[in-house]
């Protein structure tokens, strides 16, 4: 009986089937796998090496096959790499949708994030509504060989989660279902350089160069020696010039000849305001400037949102005597009550840059913006912190600030009362009615923290801003749309 028994169970056959899969996506050509069973039962990957077929393999006409399946998406995006995939549509936008990412499955995402990359060796495919083919994902994507679009518009509409798509970056073109000849044509292709010395010099070379472990800037691994890769350099000094960015007002102090405006605007702030040049009206004359003479145009779209009817409000609010104290002992006992770390409410400005710094109270917020007429060299980056009350009514308003920012499709991480957010690549339009938006934002939440007693609050007032604060029908989707909504990256310490 032993003898005419398998000697493999059904079960081992579909473990050692899905386990010769991983290096046949990782090579992305059909492998001769070795492997071994123990005395355990347990199966053991040997070796792997690329099939060589005996016979030349005839390559199929695959034009007039291909004509025959719909296309979704034609002629849209950049390549970031070029090739073939097919598997179903998997939308990710959370730290959720990574855990659920099924292997070769294809990644449609709206941004092209550092945070993606654990998933990149699962895809067969990605598909990103942002992004630069010089980007973090781009680059993780290159490393792992997956093709990869960014830049295509609407694709998380026009790409149903779970539905099979092939995507054919070389042609820029996505098919509904499985092109199998158009798989099996990218397959054959001659791929003698892999097997050259200089190619697999590069490929160990670029283990120390690729990849991206330092992700998440609150990490506490997020450090100098935490750097294990040129590309976890890069990121670690980009971060690090971001943060220099919030000593901007104490940096002004060693610069006399400073030409510094102050803004005589309805909202009572006294901003200062720091021109590099083309920023204000040149005809401005003297140290103060109205809101008509503002010429950088961040700054123009932030201001219009902050002086929206009904965003700024005076009205006194009912101080909770508890939360007043316990804010007050946090505050003096982190050092952010010296007047060294007040500073001033300041903007330095170009035609097209805004860096913001507002103490509204107890309420910090940092706002760093570049709007050009090239998308790729545009960006947002928020941060708040702060709050009159006790660190979980502090806590709940920033969880209310990243719904809104969210709606708004920013990328978002919250960690207690800190809210980081950042959004990459729009068109000037777009980065306008965002700048709107977060202007609304700025005044709408200064006060929040004492009327948010309890989590339900949290949802009444994201309701109270999409109703009072948007103008109607003027929901954004990623496009200047009205569909669609990202998900919060929640950040928890010890990640």
């Amino acid at each position: 009986e032993a003898r005419e028994a398998p000697a493999l169970a059904e079960e081992d056959i579909q473990t050692l089937a899905g386990w010769s899969l991983i290096p046949e996506r990782y090579f992305k050509r059909p492998q001769e796998t070795e492997w071994a069973l123990d005395e355990k039962g347990r199966i053991w990957i040997l070796q792997s090496r690329r099939l060589i077929s005996p016979q030349p393999l005839e390559v199929p006409d695959i034009c007039d096959s291909c004509s025959t399946y719909p296309v979704l998406i034609k002629d849209q995006g950049a390549v970031a790499h070029a090739g073939v995939g097919a598997g179903p549509v998997f939308v990710v936008s959370s730290d959720q949708d990574l855990e659920r990412f099924p292997e070769g499955a294809v990644l449609v995402t709206r941004y092209t994030a550092p945070w993606l990359a654990p998933v990149v060796p699962k895809a067969v495919a990605i598909v990103a509504e942002r992004g630069s083919p010089a980007g973090h994902l781009a680059t993780i994507s290159r490393e792992f060989r997956v093709p990869t679009l960014v830049g295509v518009a609407n694709a998380v509409a026009l790409l149903p989660p779970g539905e099979d798509i092939t995507v054919d970056t070389h042609n820029r073109l996505i098919y509904q279902g499985r092109v199998a000849e158009l798989l099996r044509y990218e397959l054959i292709q001659a791929t003698a350089f892999e097997d050259a010395p200089e190619f697999r010099l590069l490929r160990r070379l670029l283990k120390r160069i690729a990849p991206l472990n330092l992700t998440d800037p609150l990490d506490q691994n997020f450090t100098p020696e935490g750097c294990a890769s040129v590309h976890d350099i890069i990121r670690f000094v980009h971060e690090k010039a971001v943060q220099e960015l919030m000593d901007l007002p104490r940096f002004l102090k060693r610069f006399k000849e400073a030409r510094v405006c102050t803004l005589v605007s309805e909202v009572p702030i006294g901003l200062k305001i720091w021109d590099l040049g083309g920023g204000i009206d040149p005809q401005a004359r003297g140290t103060q400037i109205t809101v008509a003479q503002i010429r950088s145009l961040p700054l123009q779209a932030l201001w219009e949102g902050v002086t929206l009817p009904g965003v700024w409000s005076t009205e006194p609010v009912a101080v909770d005597f508890k939360g007043l104290m316990s804010s007050l002992t946090r505050t003096l006992s982190n050092g952010l009550g010296a007047p060294d770390y007040m500073g001033i409410n300041l903007a330095v400005v170009t035609e097209t840059y805004l860096n913001l710094h507002l103490r509204l109270g107890y309420h910090y917020n940092l706002i760093d913006v570049r709007m050009e007429a090239n998308p790729n060299r545009n960006h947002i980056y928020f941060r708040f912190v702060g709050g009159v009350t006790d660190l979980t009514r502090r806590s709940r308003r920033a969880r209310l600030l990243a719904d809104i920012l969210s709606k708004y499709h920013f990328k978002v991480d919250i960690k207690g009362d800190l809210v980081l957010a950042r959004i990459l690549h729009l068109p000037q339009e777009e980065m306008r009615r965002r700048l709107i938006a977060l202007g609304q934002l700025v005044g709408f939440t200064r006060q929040l923290d004492m009327q948010l007693k309890s989590d339900e609050d949290v949802g009444h007032f994201l309701e109270a801003f999409i109703q009072r604060l948007e103008p109607a029908g003027d929901s954004p989707s990623p496009q200047g749309g009205k569909d669609g909504t990202e998900q919060v990256k929640n950040s928890h310490p010890g990640r």
